[in-house]
């Protein structure tokens, strides 16, 4: 097993890191929105939809979001997409070389950093 394929079955087994590596990267230049969701909760509520009710209402209804699952996101067209945690974890899984190689280029760059020390080791400079 090389390099990169070990970092990538340690990123698999560790998807707290993969949560950060998406966010860092988000953060900086938006290049993993499509795997970024935010906890599905009352303040995810109020930072996009406060006091606008109806595009809420919108957004649920014209989306694919269920109200008791863990995450959820603004898809393309400006609905609402929910997943469990268990849904998240695959497909971060799942992508974890688009999101490693994605993170790898910036961290390359000092655009981003992590805070998983275990990475940083295994990556070096």
């Amino acid at each position: 097993m090389n390099k990169k394929e070990k970092i990538l079955e340690y990123l698999k087994e560790n998807t707290d890191t993969l949560k950060e590596l998406v966010s860092e990267c988000n953060v900086y230049d938006g290049s993993l929105e499509d795997y970024y969701y935010w906890e599905n909760g009352e303040e995810f509520f109020e930072i996009f939809y406060q006091n606008r009710v109806d595009e809420a209402v919108r957004a649920v209804c014209y989306g694919s979001y269920e109200y008791m699952d863990d995450y959820v996101r603004i898809d393309v067209y400006g609905n609402l997409d929910s997943c469990s945690e268990y849904q998240l974890e695959k497909e971060l899984q799942d992508n974890v070389e688009e999101i490693f190689d994605n993170w790898y280029e910036l961290y390359q760059e000092n655009n981003v950093s992590s805070g998983d020390n275990n990475l940083i080791e295994m990556v070096g400079k």
